[in-house]
């Protein structure tokens, strides 16, 4: 037997397929972890399983596909920050030149 499925208010939503107890049987870390385990005790009674597991290898997929692209993004923008900076080093260097040609 698994663990009792506590609505916020403490009424019986479902007994998970899960065996022990996390977190005084709500799920262990709040809301959001209710409705997994509410999802997944559903799923196991309507033979889901499998379904449920194929949803959630997608939505690991999206969601490492989103991490990937932002670290592109994020390499991306550095790289334009220390593109900036050395066009105003060159530059800076370049006035420097003349001003010092000039003088001479």
């Amino acid at each position: 037997m698994g663990c009792p499925l506590l609505a916020p208010e403490g009424s019986l939503i479902a007994t998970s397929g899960r065996p022990g107890c996390r977190g005084g049987g709500r799920g262990g870390g709040g809301r959001g972890e209710l409705l997994i385990e509410a999802g997944l005790a559903l799923a196991s009674e309507l033979g889901l399983d499998g379904l449920l597991r194929r949803i959630v290898e997608l939505a690991v997929r999206v969601v490492e596909s989103f991490a990937k692209q932002v670290s592109v993004a994020l390499e991306s923008a550095r790289a334009r920050r220390e593109l900036s900076r050395l066009v105003v080093l060159e530059e800076r260097e370049r006035i420097a030149r003349e001003l010092h040609d000039g003088i001479i």
